[in-house]
């Protein structure tokens, strides 16, 4: 190997950055996935209060999703007090073809408990769910 410090320290910098923004994008869709915000902006563009009755949620809170999302581009601003789903925000929605809402619930929700226990599943060969969920 002939990678410098200075390179390892790069890649490690970027392992962990993409590590945490794959986590962190990976529970964004799921808030919204669980709120149900993509379906309530199928109706129409809304504001942020409008949205945040809809979900029965806290304003704020649903700004800060919003604003996470927009990234990752499933969300726009439409002017500057309203936002609308894009094409790839659509598959968040319930009942729509390639629908991934549900995937997203289990994956980031649901079965995530058990990918924290990889470990002991691996050291001992045996299954977790059943101790995490009965």
């Amino acid at each position: 190997m002939s990678n410098t410090i200075q390179e390892q320290q790069k890649l490690a910098a970027e392992l962990i950055d993409r590590f945490v923004i794959d986590l962190w994008r990976s529970q964004v869709i799921y808030a919204a996935a669980k709120l149900d915000i993509a379906d309530y902006l199928a109706i129409r563009p809304m504001t942020i209060d409008e949205l945040a009755k809809h979900a029965g949620a806290d304003a704020t809170s649903i700004y800060r999703l919003l604003r996470a999302l927009i990234p990752f581009n499933y969300m726009e601003r439409e002017g500057t007090d309203r936002f609308r789903l894009t094409e790839k925000g659509n598959l968040l929605r319930e009942n729509v073809p390639h629908s991934v809402k549900h995937s997203a619930l289990v994956l980031a929700g649901d079965e995530l408990p058990i990918f924290t226990k990889l470990p002991q599943a691996i050291q001992t060969g045996k299954a977790v769910s059943e101790s995490l969920f009965g």
